[in-house]
């Protein structure tokens, strides 16, 4: 038992002194900022109505839980032809605050479901989506991940067209919030689609290219040795395809257009998967927004879930001015 107590107490130590990093720019709301990256160009699409499939698959003390469906944008994929979507409505007429969650990269829907639920208790409508499939497909050149990073963009937004034309939903005070994968294209939609007021994304970070190269995720690990054999490609040329491919959609490129003030970064400072020196560029690109930096690895970070938790909901609350 007293050696329980003494990682208890570590652990407290590390949190207390280990998770404060450089909040610079976030107590101040910044109206006049740089000049917009325009992300039409890659991420514009077409406006216009399309059928959604709304049903209801649960009913909870606070909230439903609504499966949404609906065609996706570019059809000539035949894995990823349907947009799914899972929307925790809270039962109130009242126009009420929103959170869209975006997933981690592959597995299971586990951690988005977990932040997904307890923002609905907090009293936010949450729209979780599902993935599109095949981001880092053995059998397909680094130029399909690119398509599938900007089709999963656009059919974001368009969920969002969807989603805002609710009653119930707030249209000035929607958030994102993603994980990993998930906090990447978070940070990347709110940066291209100005009807994002806020953000909390969590290990995630920029560079790519970079990125592909060092991540120790098993995924990635793979992918890139596949290629590199597929291809006859050396580590110079398989970076100088990434960069090609990755360099222009990075989430650094559009990070200038995001309010620090509206948004918060958590970081594992001992991640192997998004290395920090890959957070630490993103931060650096966006304007050092608040930063957490938590004493843990990727996969590891697990184990702090409930205080990323609180602090996501405090911010979003804070920027939301709910309390």
């Amino acid at each position: 038992m007293k050696s329980l107590r003494y990682v208890f107490v570590i652990l407290t130590a590390l949190l207390c002194f280990g998770c404060a990093f450089k909040p610079s720019a976030a107590d101040i709301y910044l109206d006049d900022g740089p000049s917009r990256v325009d992300g039409e160009k890659l991420f514009g699409y077409e406006k216009n109505d399309f059928a959604v499939k709304e049903t209801l698959v649960e009913r909870r003390e606070k909230y439903d839980i609504i499966r949404v469906r609906f065609d996706a944008y570019h059809r000539d994929d035949p894995v990823n032809k349907t947009v799914t979507a899972w929307y925790y409505r809270q039962r109130t007429s009242l126009p009420t605050a929103g959170i869209i969650q975006l997933p981690i990269l592959d597995g299971d829907y586990g951690p988005a479901i977990m932040f997904s639920e307890f923002y609905a208790e907090s009293g936010f409508h949450v729209l979780r989506l599902e993935r599109k499939k095949g981001m880092f497909d053995l059998e397909k050149p680094v130029n399909y991940s690119r398509k599938i990073i900007i089709r999963s963009i656009i059919d974001e937004r368009r969920t969002l067209d969807w989603w805002l034309e609710k009653e119930e939903v707030d249209t000035d005070r929607i958030g994102i919030s993603g994980i990993s994968m998930g906090g990447f294209q978070a940070s990347l939609l709110m940066a291209v689609d100005w009807r994002i007021d806020a953000g909390v994304f969590m290990l995630n970070g920029g560079d790519f290219p970079k990125l592909l190269m060092i991540s120790q995720e098993g995924q990635i690990i793979e992918y890139r040795q596949v290629i590199k054999e597929k291809y006859g490609l050396s580590d110079e040329q398989m970076y100088a395809e990434a960069q090609k491919a990755l360099g222009d959609i990075d989430p650094m490129v559009f990070a200038p257009n995001l309010n620090p003030a509206r948004v918060l970064f958590i970081s594992p400072r001992f991640d192997q998967v998004v290395p920090h020196e890959c957070a630490l560029k993103w931060w650096n690109a966006a304007g050092h927004p608040n930063m957490i930096v938590i004493p843990t690895g990727h996969y590891s970070s697990v184990f702090l879930i409930r205080f990323i938790q609180r602090k996501a909901v405090n911010h979003f609350e804070k920027v939301f001015e709910m309390r």
